[in-house]
């Protein structure tokens, strides 16, 4: 397990400015992959938070929502690395306000 630093975004509704702070452990299949994720950082985090900051409320607000955005994020952080992969994302963190 990879811990991440938190993410807090703003969301992408229009009528009203909304937040949401995620932090999230990435579950890597391989060792390799560890060392790969770790020197690719700076590029996951910017394609995670680009992910997040596309998402509304309305979006991530029902467990539905939230089991998609976590799927989404295992292929956003996949599309970076070459040699291994994530298995899953798990949210340790999840708050909308």
């Amino acid at each position: 397990m990879i811990p991440l630093e938190s993410f807090i975004v703003n969301l992408a509704d229009s009528a009203e400015i909304k937040y949401l702070k995620v932090t999230v452990n990435l579950e890597v299949a391989s060792e390799g992959a560890s060392e790969e994720l770790q020197a690719r950082m700076p590029q996951i985090r910017d394609g995670l938070l680009m992910l997040l900051t596309s998402k509304t409320s309305s979006d991530v607000k029902e467990i539905g929502g939230k089991l998609k955005l976590q799927d989404e994020m295992v292929a956003r952080v996949n599309n970076y690395l070459k040699e291994g992969k994530i298995k899953a994302v798990y949210f340790t963190e999840f708050v909308m306000q």
